[in-house]
């Protein structure tokens, strides 16, 4: 069975917000400081479903289509608004709406009342900018919470979940849990929620990564 790490990495294929500092300058996503580490794995898992004859474009972009209408299922039902199917292929629609119902199921579990949805927001102090899916309460208590389409929760998801806490808490909101919720797209098993604990220990490996993407950017300037 091959193994689809566009599922897995897809939210490092879309495309991203432009994030300005406050002094004016573009500053990186933290899903592009993420990407230095995810690069490899993909540069593999490419070469390899091309040497099986698949176009390993053509299944990223089918990967990322699905995670994106995903979020947008999830945000048009926490806004309370209709979300259109209009430009999405049936088999797109069909995943999409697995993962949708892995959420609702977790929505009869657990109240959610959205304060910020993906709303983009920049860290003065650190220079990366960041949109969390959703900041707000999850029964009555503030928290980050980040969906998950592809097959599993990863260190690099706590990562990225850590960026984003230090985002939210900068600009100026508490948070008492951040929490990732996988809700896969396929049609069999439930939702997962893992709270991400040591949020600084990530947090501090995700600036070595900014360390890192700053130096090596700065190399072919």
């Amino acid at each position: 069975m091959m193994t689809n790490y566009a599922e897995e990495f897809g939210d490092l294929i879309e495309a991203h917000t432009t994030y300005r500092h406050p002094d004016g300058a573009i500053v990186p996503s933290v899903t592009q400081v993420l990407s230095q580490v995810a690069s490899r794995r993909l540069v593999d898992w490419s070469a390899d479903v091309t040497r099986q004859g698949y176009d390993h474009r053509a299944i990223a972009e089918e990967s990322a289509r699905v995670g994106t209408l995903a979020h947008a299922l999830v945000r048009a039902h926490l806004l309370g608004v209709e979300c259109s199917l209009d430009h999405y292929s049936p088999n797109q629609v069909r995943l999409a709406q697995n993962a949708m119902r892995k959420f609702l199921e977790y929505c009869k579990w657990h109240k959610l009342e959205p304060l910020v949805l993906e709303t983009p927001m920049v860290s003065e102090a650190h220079r990366y900018g960041g949109t969390p899916d959703f900041y707000g309460l999850c029964d009555g208590k503030p928290a980050i919470l980040d969906w998950k389409t592809g097959s599993g929760i990863h260190k690099r998801h706590k990562r990225q979940a850590a960026a984003y806490w230090n985002l939210v808490v900068e600009n100026g909101h508490p948070v008492e849990s951040v929490r990732i919720l996988r809700i896969g797209r396929e049609e069999q098993g439930g939702y997962h929620e893992q709270r991400v604990g040591d949020l600084e220990k990530h947090f501090a490996a995700f600036l070595h990564l900014l360390a890192y993407y700053e130096e090596t950017r700065g190399l072919d300037r």
